[in-house]
């Protein structure tokens, strides 16, 4: 891995305006993918709201703007609780109190319906 010193790398930028729109827009880029799952890791204090706000946003993805959410989950249980910061116990744990809530069922294989009105109380 090759390094740049920073005021080497700021006087290229000064130097070659569209190489410094490319970066802005790279940095732009990186900030909405990121800012989303700060958000939900910062702004619900509990495991349940935390899987509840991404269980949401997948759905609310998916749905383009049809009433109706519904999602196929494609990730493991390990990679939903990295997502939702916490363990994969509590996912497993959560996304079956979920389904004996009704708050989310299983149509097909790996196919979520999302009740939203129940779901959003707990990212509250």
């Amino acid at each position: 891995m090759k390094t740049v010193r920073k005021q080497e790398f700021v006087d290229f930028l000064g130097r070659h305006g569209i190489a410094s729109m490319h970066a802005a827009q790279s940095l732009s880029a990186e900030y909405l993918t990121v800012f989303p799952r700060c958000k939900r890791l910062a702004l619900s204090g509990s495991a349940a709201g935390r899987l509840a706000r991404l269980l949401l946003d997948w759905g609310r993805n998916s749905a383009n703007g049809k009433p109706e959410i519904r999602f196929t989950m494609a990730l493991t249980h390990e990679e939903i609780a990295n997502m939702a910061g916490t363990s994969r116990e509590t996912v497993t744990r959560l996304l079956n109190q979920f389904r004996r809530d009704q708050w989310i069922t299983n149509q097909r294989v790996q196919h979520d319906d999302v009740k939203p009105d129940q779901l959003e109380r707990l990212t509250a």
